[in-house]
Parts: structure tokens; sequence; C-alpha cells
């Protein structure tokens, strides 16, 4: 949305002798058209990584949510065939939280909380074979 902001700056002026409008109308800022244009490259490169960081909250939620819910399905589980489908879904989120890139909020935030999600997943795994052989 900034870009839009920049639009409607009057830098007419820039142009043409920024130097000369600042000393008639006391400016305490001096930048030329180029270095205006740089900034708006800027601003236009940080509004691209927002927009994605925000996108990728979509498939970070829905993945602990799918999360959370199998390991519910896990806990509430009867018998074995019910704890593996719990497993195979459990996988599954864990899985598509791995799939989110690390260049991004979303998935920096999603990596730290997979060490806790797969050591859950093990400890569950682990405790189910157990259950299993006795």
């Amino acid at each position: 949305m900034l870009p839009i902001f920049l639009d409607n700056l009057s830098v007419w002026f820039l142009g043409y002798y920024p130097q000369r409008y600042c000393s008639l109308f006391s400016c305490r800022w001096q930048f030329t058209l180029d270095e205006f244009e740089q900034a708006r490259e800027r601003v236009a490169r940080l509004e691209a990584v927002v927009f994605q960081d925000q996108n990728a909250l979509v498939p970070l939620n829905e993945a602990k949510k799918a999360l959370l819910t199998a390991k519910q399905q896990y806990e509430q589980a009867k018998n074995t065939k019910d704890r593996e489908t719990a497993f195979a879904l459990w996988q599954a989120a864990i899985d598509q939280l791995d799939q989110i890139s690390e260049q991004i909020l979303a998935g920096k935030t999603a990596q730290t909380q997979l060490v806790a999600f797969k050591s859950d997943f093990e400890y569950g795994r682990i405790s189910s074979f157990i259950a299993a052989a006795q």
C-alpha cells in the first residue's frame, strides 16, 4: 500500500534542482529523483516479502490445526488401527509444516515448532509400539 502513498507525494521538482528548491523553502532533506525511485523499489520489495509471509501463514495454521487434530485422535484412539490412522495424519501434518520455506517468517516459525512436534510424534510412536507389544 505504501507505493500508492509515494505516488501521491509532490516530487515533480526532484528532477529540477532540488537543492535550489530546498534553499528557497528551507527543506530539511535533499534527495534526487533517482534516490526517490530507489526508495520506492525497496518499499515494493518489502511489501512483497510481507505479502509472502501473510500468505504462508495460511498453510502454517492449517498444518498446525491438522497436527493437533491428529494428536487428539491418537489420544482418543481405542485400538491399534485407529492409532495408526492418527499417526498417518500426524506424519502428514508434520510433512506439511516441513515444506514451508525457511526463508519466510512462517517457515522459521514452523521449523522451531517442528522440533517439538517431531519429538511428540516419536514419543507417541514408541509408546504405541510398547503398548502393542504388551
